[in-house]
């Protein structure tokens, strides 16, 4: 029967979120009482961080496991240090106090998925001749710091492409997608302006979807798991003419922030801009955002500390084909919802978390809408000026 007991391991918590990051120390202590005099090897603490993934493909005797791990750090600490003869513990209780620094780099934030983890965690060990070993672990929460570029993550970015369509008369069909920004917290709002100049005959609606994907790698292997957070469905543009379209896309509080920075596993998420169009390949355009978590969203406000402001950065324009900047109509606006048989009257619900919980915001301070023209200079009429949200 061993002689340690009430082993315990406490640390300090360096802020109410309970996390650390690159560069922070983890201060703590370790406590056991020993029943009688003993002697151990060594006592120490541990601190390591690492990610794995593992997937089984086939069946049966067919059956292939991959698997790959990434060691990032591990720091040790001795608290008695280790000695072939020992050292001597009397009975009682006793006390160690230590720090352990969290190296510096760029360690991707903790996570827990189907097919892998990224894990820290804090170790204290007791080590004895011809015992088995007594030890303890605590896991800690680890939240990657933000990117130096976080200003310019804050201004709108946009997207465009020109496509044919059509069979026998193939005219130019061209999209342009405008974001306000680039990061995104849980439960924020992202606004998207779609711009669209249709010159062919055919039909088309725009559709906008947030998408997640995550990816494992173990050497050469790949597995994927994919998932859409809801689609947004705009108002039919005909033939021959242009539309604009304002659609709010609310960021799901449950949503994974995203990884971007860990070698076999990846957490991504873009939002995908398409035109449904009938019996043809639908012209689309993706624009990646970052999801960080709530509690860094106090980081990527453009006026906290000072910190330049778009204007500081060249605007993104919209294709030529797009006319001067039009006075906005907020009179056009409507909320509807993102499911395809929902009409524009339908307002938002609590029993649909993606709806935002209130209106829109104010599109004036991001961007002008623009009018669209013909080849002739003449303003045509806009087809949709809608505000659509999940």
């Amino acid at each position: 029967m061993s002689p340690i007991k009430d082993f315990h391991l406490v640390y300090n918590v360096p802020n109410s979120e309970e996390t650390f990051s690159e560069g922070d120390t983890v201060v703590g202590a370790v406590s056991f009482v020993v029943t009688k005099e003993s002697k151990v090897k060594s006592i120490l603490v541990k601190l390591k961080g690492e990610a794995s993934v593992s997937w089984e493909e086939g069946m049966g005797d067919d059956a292939t496991t991959y698997s790959d791990r990434r060691r990032y750090f591990k720091v040790k600490n001795y608290l008695v240090t280790q000695d072939e003869g020992g050292s001597t513990l009397r009975p009682g209780l006793h006390n160690f106090n230590f720090t352990l620094p969290i190296p510096q780099g760029n360690f991707p934030s903790s996570f827990n998925g189907q097919n892998g983890k990224i894990i820290y965690t804090l170790e204290a060990k007791i080590s004895r001749s011809w015992r088995m070993p007594s030890q303890i672990q605590r896991e800690l929460k680890f939240l990657s710091r933000p990117p130096a570029n976080r200003v310019q993550m804050l201004c709108p970015y946009s997207s465009s492409l020109s496509k044919d369509v059509g069979v026998f008369s193939k005219k130019k069909v061209q999209l342009f997608v405008t974001v306000n920004k680039n990061v995104f917290f849980p439960g924020e709002t992202a606004a998207i302006v779609v711009n669209i100049s249709n010159q062919s005959s055919t039909k088309m609606r725009p559709k906008v979807k947030l998408q997640e994907c995550m990816e494992y790698r173990a050497g050469s292997r790949t597995t994927t798991s994919s998932r859409n957070w809801g689609k947004l469905v705009g108002e039919t543009v005909k033939g021959n003419s242009e539309g604009i379209f304002h659609f709010q896309v609310k960021i799901p509080d449950e949503i994974i922030p995203s990884i971007l920075n860990c070698e076999i596993i990846s957490v991504e998420y873009n939002l995908k801009v398409y035109l449904d169009i009938s019996f043809a390949r639908d012209p689309e355009v993706q624009l990646p955002l970052m999801i960080i978590p709530s509690t860094l969203a106090y980081l990527y406000s453009a006026a906290a500390g000072g910190a330049p402001t778009c204007s500081d950065f060249p605007p993104s324009e919209p294709s030529s084909f797009y006319g001067p900047p039009a006075p906005y109509n907020t009179q056009d606006l409507n909320t509807w919802g993102f499911q395809d048989q929902l009409p524009p009257t339908v307002a938002p619900s609590s029993e649909h978390p993606l709806f935002p919980d209130e209106g829109p915001p104010s599109y004036q301070s991001l961007w002008p809408p623009y009018n669209t023209c013909d080849a002739l200079g003449q303003t045509k009429k806009i087809t949709s000026n809608k505000n659509t949200s999940f």
